[in-house]
């Protein structure tokens, strides 16, 4: 399987494309126009230069691993900027209540720290570098991320 390519995206109402790992000057601009401890970027404001958005999630792959028959559907929530290690970041509130998982692609990020930890029972899976991958977890899950020393990682 070919590595996860980061977006070329532009954000309304920001004057220049974004760039991976985000510049701090980006961050702090973005954190101006969506202010909140994770800068939360709806999909609405989100315009795709490439409009191949779908491609990134590699669809196929995570959902025939979720669901053999592969009758699940996906959408994409938000661009979230985490500069402080904030679970709320990897679990939004699912606007449809059908929804049982969530993908998460982090894009190409110079965070430090933040290692992420999905567990369920008594069973748990962390990751300590989620730099440029896919991550896949129930809705059931509880999350953990552990504290970002320094920089931000981007998510769609």
């Amino acid at each position: 399987m070919d590595p996860p390519v980061a977006p070329r995206l532009r954000v309304q109402g920001f004057d220049e494309d974004l760039l991976w790992p985000l510049p701090p000057h980006q961050v702090a601009a973005l954190r101006a126009l969506f202010p909140g401890s994770s800068i939360v970027i709806p999909s609405h404001t989100i315009i795709d230069l490439d409009d191949e958005l779908e491609v990134l999630f590699e669809y196929k792959t995570v959902s025939g691993g979720i669901h053999p028959y592969d009758m699940g559907d996906w959408m994409l929530n938000s661009l979230t900027i985490d500069t402080v290690g904030d679970a709320a970041s990897w679990t939004q509130v699912q606007e449809d209540a059908m929804a049982f998982g969530t993908t998460v692609h982090v894009l190409p990020s110079d965070a430090v720290g933040g290692a992420v930890t999905a567990s369920y029972d008594d069973r748990s899976s962390t990751w300590e570098s989620v730099d440029d991958c896919v991550l896949a977890f129930w809705n059931a899950c509880s999350v953990h991320v552990a504290p970002i020393t320094s920089g931000a990682r981007a998510m769609l």
